[in-house]
């Protein structure tokens, strides 16, 4: 009957220092790295990298989108407002609320896959301040 290499004078000295503990043990961690390398399979999305990046990226995009849009349509409003040019700022005004009603429904659309939102989702951190307190701050 084959010993598969038992008997050899080679290996006696690890056969006597090695316990059966301690091949317990090696044999409990190896089916633990088994364990966690089937884990990186299953959770691979999680270990790639965080959303919290790719999340942080949009909102800087809208941020730059809103800055774009709508303030500096609203900064060259009231300059034509400043040099008493009505026309130009109609003409901006018009242009920036368009440009505002269009992000807004692009943001609340990318929110939701219906286009629609539920109830409670639009709901604000503080309440709109009236025209004549927004002076006030």
């Amino acid at each position: 009957m084959p010993t598969l290499g038992l008997d050899r004078v080679a290996g006696s000295a690890i056969r006597t220092n090695l316990d059966w503990h301690e091949a317990v043990w090696d044999l409990s961690t190896a089916a633990i790295g088994v364990y966690y390398w089937s884990l990186r399979r299953t959770y691979g999305p999680l270990m790639r990298g965080a959303k919290l990046f790719d999340d942080l990226r949009e909102r800087q995009r809208q941020a730059l989108q809103i800055n774009d849009e709508i303030v500096q349509g609203l900064s060259a409003a009231h300059l034509a407002l400043l040099l008493d040019e009505k026309q130009t700022s109609q003409e901006a005004l018009e242009h920036t609320l368009v440009s505002a009603r269009d992000l807004i429904s692009d943001l609340l659309g990318s929110a939701r896959l219906d286009g629609r939102p539920r109830p409670g989702d639009l709901l604000r951190d503080r309440p709109a301040r009236p025209v004549e307190d927004a002076g006030a701050r």
